[in-house]
């Protein structure tokens, strides 16, 4: 529960930062002096990936300015937004030809920083796509026109730095997806000079950090050492644990790779401090492993032991079962050194249980035992033939009445050959059942495990989209009232009690936007958990819906928008009534939210051929098709703005697709951006009953 707090806080606070930052620039739009072409531009950049449909919005209006203005520098600038938001989406082709017509432009005006830029951005969109040898084509590029630039540019020198350090660092990562280590180290070092030029520590120990894996993992460890100390002086100026904790844990383990164990264990325990003060348990897990094998290493074998037990209930209480299997390996090692063999086989085996290779393991072994039982079987048959040939050859040297003797011997040889072959294949049969059974096992628990890997991607969804809604959509009504409440409070000093009913209306506003998310919070979790029974009565479909809409009459009328219920007939419908009148609440609220003052809304019943249609339409902004794809998706991310800034999360309309399926409805939605949504519900003629 501490980590999801921490996370939450987190969350809360990046996402309320960048929601400052987006609501500051929009109140730039209704001051006539500001550049409203950068502050479109900037409100895109920022959208880029919580909402690129409004950042495709915010694009478009700073293209209009510049076309306004005629300024074809603003409007090739503008589109690069457009570049961006494909790539983030994953429509490279679009991506391309976008990044292309740009560089096309800027090649012919000779401008050379805006064409480095662009070459990198399309890089980045073939990396993206694995396509390595094509983005390092479009890196190097990138590179040799910003060293260009430094030889003739001195202005602007801090730019230029961080764009050819961000190449830089990119081609490096090429290099090392490609395996080319020797190389990626090469350009590692050239970005990382850079950083160090604009001062960016972060960037500076991240890079040396990345240096000094490559050295480790080539043997280099000395190298690696003076990496991993260079970004460890970087840390000093940044005061993040977790970044000076994982520093501290790669030289404890070059020093270990060194045998230097003393020096070893002071940064592990240097390192278990910082986890310990972060609740990292996974770090925890990993840097007690570490000290156990340390210890072992160094002949400390009460201490290594004593730090074996400690990383395997840490193992055991996160689950992190592969680790655990690492454990038990080396303690298995552990046991063996010291001679403990039983204890050396128990840890080795549940190491290969836990890697679920114990089966495996076993066939391998028996089909060895059965080879080498053979083998042994046949030399001694061999040997046995050989002493009867010869006796055979003395046989004939014999009296004619030994040679019967020796074909007897014969052929009572040659039968218990046979019987021994037939018992040895029998043998090999029976193992071979053994090991077919144990195969079908495995694939019953691989089946198993499939199922639960499934299932923890839906909790996963369903945790993302609540701690999306926790983090983001509670915010606004929260913030809202404490702004209120703070206004009230200083009209109470000033004694301006006659301004307090003003924001009586605000106040209502907040809490009703708050109410209605608690209410599809309660909804949704009840059909999360199975507590949400589905209980069919028989309702009267017209008169639920007339009652359902005329609640919505005193919002309508607040925003200025008519509303029109067109039901003549009685049509009685088997459902369950919470579930109905919530599918239709929250279609019309949708409707009211996007549907701009002077606007209408219409909901209607239609007792057609095959089925009952419920419509809700309106004349508001509508929807675009992509737009109309992301509705009903738990693990996308997608609200929009109402006309009169109203904030949703997007869960109401996931609760409503559960509704009615359960009902066996369908749902049909035709709109357009700009001239309003039609959202129709389709129950099929078995439920109806009259």
């Amino acid at each position: 529960m501490r980590h999801i707090f921490y996370f939450l806080i987190l969350l809360f606070l990046s996402q309320q930062l960048q929601a400052d930052q987006l609501d500051s620039l929009r109140s730039l739009l209704d001051d006539d002096a500001s550049d409203k072409y950068s502050v479109y531009c900037k409100l895109s950049s920022l959208l880029w990936e919580i909402d690129s449909e409004q950042s495709k919005i915010y694009a478009q209006n700073a293209i209009d300015i510049a076309t306004d203005e005629k300024d074809t520098f603003k409007l090739y600038k503008a589109k690069r937004n457009y570049g961006m938001i494909y790539s983030l989406n994953r429509e490279y082709d679009k991506a391309l030809k976008t990044y292309n017509e740009i560089l096309q432009f800027f090649t012919q005006k000779n401008d050379t920083l805006e064409v480095a830029a662009l070459n990198r951005n399309i890089g980045d969109v073939y990396y993206r796509q694995s396509k390595f040898q094509e983005a390092l084509k479009s890196y190097i590029i990138s590179d040799n026109l910003f060293e260009k630039i430094l030889l003739h540019d001195n202005s602007n020198q801090t730019k230029i730095h961080e764009n050819h350090g961000a190449t830089l660092n990119n081609i490096g990562n090429v290099y090392l997806r490609l395996g080319e280590l020797e190389k990626s180290i090469q350009f590692f070092e050239k970005a990382l000079n850079i950083q160090r030029k604009t001062g960016d520590k972060y960037s500076e120990a991240a890079a040396n950090t990345n240096i000094g894996n490559i050295y480790h993992y080539l043997g280099e460890y000395q190298k690696a050492l003076e990496n991993y100390k260079a970004a460890l002086d970087c840390t000093k100026y940044l005061g993040n644990s977790s970044l000076l904790a994982n520093i501290y844990q790669n030289i404890a383990a070059t020093y270990q790779n060194l045998k230097s164990y003393e020096n070893a264990n002071y940064y592990y325990i240097k390192a278990l401090n910082l986890f310990k003060e972060t609740d990292n348990n996974d770090g925890l897990m990993e840097i007690y492993h570490s000290l156990a094998v340390s210890f072992f290493a160094a002949n400390k074998n009460d201490s290594a032991l004593h730090y074996f037990e400690i990383a395997e209930n840490m193992a055991i209480k996160i689950q992190d079962y592969q680790h655990l299997s690492y454990i038990y390996s080396d303690k298995s090692e552990f046991y063996k050194e010291i001679g403990e063999h039983k204890k050396a086989y128990d840890y080795l085996k549940l190491s290969f249980d836990f890697k679920d290779s114990v089966l495996t393991q076993e066939s391998i072994k028996q089909i060895n035992e059965l080879t080498i039982k053979y083998e042994t079987e046949k030399k001694d048959n061999q040997l046995k033939i050989q002493e009867l040939e010869m006796t055979q050859k003395e046989a004939d040297l014999y009296i004619l009445s030994l040679v019967i003797i020796v074909l007897t011997l014969i052929i009572i040889l040659i039968f218990w050959l046979y019987r021994t072959k037939n018992r040895n294949l029998k043998l090999i049969e029976e193992k071979n059942v053994v090991i077919e059974q144990a195969n079908i096992e495995l694939e019953h628990q691989n089946d198993l495990i499939l199922n639960q890997n499934q299932e923890l991607s839906n909790l996963n969804s369903v945790k993302d989209k609540f701690f999306s809604i926790i983090s983001h959509d509670m915010r606004n009504p929260v913030t809202n009232l404490t702004l209120l409440l703070s206004i009230i409070e200083s009209y109470f000093q000033k004694g301006e009690y006659h301004k307090i009913p003003e924001k009586f209306e605000k106040f209502k506003q907040s809490i009703n936007s708050l109410m209605y998310l608690f209410d599809n919070l309660l909804m949704w979790s009840r059909t999360q958990t199975g507590s949400m029974q589905f209980n069919k009565t028989k309702i009267n479909l017209s008169q639920t819906l007339v009652s359902v809409a005329e609640t919505f009459e005193l919002n309508m009328e607040t925003k200025n928008i008519e509303l029109k219920i067109d039901v003549t007939d009685n049509i009685l419908l088997e459902a369950d009534k919470d579930m109905i009148e919530f599918v239709i609440r929250n279609l019309l609220s949708n409707s009211l939210k996007f549907t701009s003052p002077g606007g209408k809304v219409s909901i209607s019943l239609e007792n057609a051929e095959e089925c009952v249609i419920l419509s809700v339409a309106d004349t508001g902004i509508g929807m675009s098709k992509e737009s109309i794809e992301k509705l009903f998706k738990i693990d996308q991310k997608y609200s929009r703005v109402g006309t009169a800034n109203e904030k949703g999360s997007g869960l109401g309309l996931t609760i409503v697709k559960e509704f009615t399926d359960l009902h066996q409805a369908t749902i049909e939605i035709a709109s357009n951006l700009g001239s309003g949504t039609t959202v129709r519900v389709l129950f099929p003629k078995t439920n109806i009953l009259i």
